[in-house]
């Protein structure tokens, strides 16, 4: 019973997809994360969600702040590097009184090491403690601010994360989906000493007839970073990726990425969905 089932399995696979590639189809999910070869000019609409938890103490009772915003984004992609990134997203709704000062965005897709921010995670020092991308948060007679840092720091841990995976301890393999007539590709990679918190899993999804690829990674649920005296928490972090085959490679159609931040004894929630309407070579 168990040989006719796996027989009926491996017959499922079409004879011209070569399933055992595991580092071509390992690179089509790099693709993903990475972005096109070459120069592009990206269009698309953003839409983050901010949100501040309080546990009370000298601010009072516990509370609950939320602020979403929105609004069209536009940038240079350089072989897989952000030279410029331009946004305006106001705010289109708030619970209670929460000030986000010049939120920034980060696409997953590619690194973002614009002018003033620094080393990419690429290039950071890998005995870093964490201490940079400082957190702020005051108040003024609008309610509380947070300052920008506390956001373009979510998103440079996970980031971070990424980067600091050992590519030589990475565990990969390849398997069949018949339903979706697609390659998926699990990647299950230890995060080391500088996030020791388990293991990240990557799972992408490559139809083999085109169609919409796809990429989820899973982290675990609590990571704790920092050795200094800023330690931050990361907590139910998600990332999620869409892209469309063409000629140039995979093109980046949708992606979002959630976290909990909890550092300095408040708890932030950052929900970033970047959607790409245009892609145009670079003139």
């Amino acid at each position: 019973m168990w040989q006719l089932l796996l027989s009926a399995a491996l017959a499922a696979v079409p004879p011209e997809v070569d399933i055992e590639d595991v580092e071509r189809w390992g690179a089509r999910g790099d693709a993903l994360l990475e972005g096109p070869p070459g120069c592009w000019e990206l269009e698309g609409q953003a839409l983050v969600r901010v949100a501040l938890f309080t546990s009370g103490g000298f601010l009072g009772k516990p509370e609950h702040l939320e602020t979403m915003m929105s609004g069209p984004f536009s940038g240079r992609l350089e072989d897989g590097l952000w030279t410029r990134l331009d946004h305006h997203l106001p705010a289109t709704d708030a619970t209670g009184k929460l000030v986000v000062a010049e939120l920034p965005l980060h696409p997953m897709v590619g690194r973002v090491a614009l002018e003033g921010d620094g080393p990419s995670p690429a290039e950071a020092d890998p005995d870093d403690d964490g201490e940079h991308g400082s957190v702020s948060v005051g108040m003024n007679g609008d309610g509380l601010v947070v300052g920008a840092q506390a956001w373009s720091r979510a998103a440079n841990l996970v980031d971070e994360i990424i980067a600091a995976v050992d590519p030589e301890t990475v565990l990969i393999h390849t398997a069949w989906n018949d339903a979706q007539q697609a390659v998926e590709v699990v990647r299950t990679m230890p995060l080391g000493r500088r996030v020791a918190a388990g293991e990240v899993t990557m799972r992408s999804t490559h139809p083999v007839a085109g169609g919409q690829e796809r990429l989820t990674m899973s982290f675990p649920d609590r990571i704790r970073m920092g050795e200094g005296l800023v330690k931050v928490t990361l907590m139910s972090t998600q990332l999620h990726l869409v892209a469309v085959p063409s000629a140039h490679g995979p093109l980046p159609a949708r992606e979002s990425v959630s976290t909990i931040l909890g550092v300095l004894g408040f708890t932030l929630g950052y929900e970033q969905d970047l959607t790409y309407h245009q892609a145009t070579p670079c003139p």
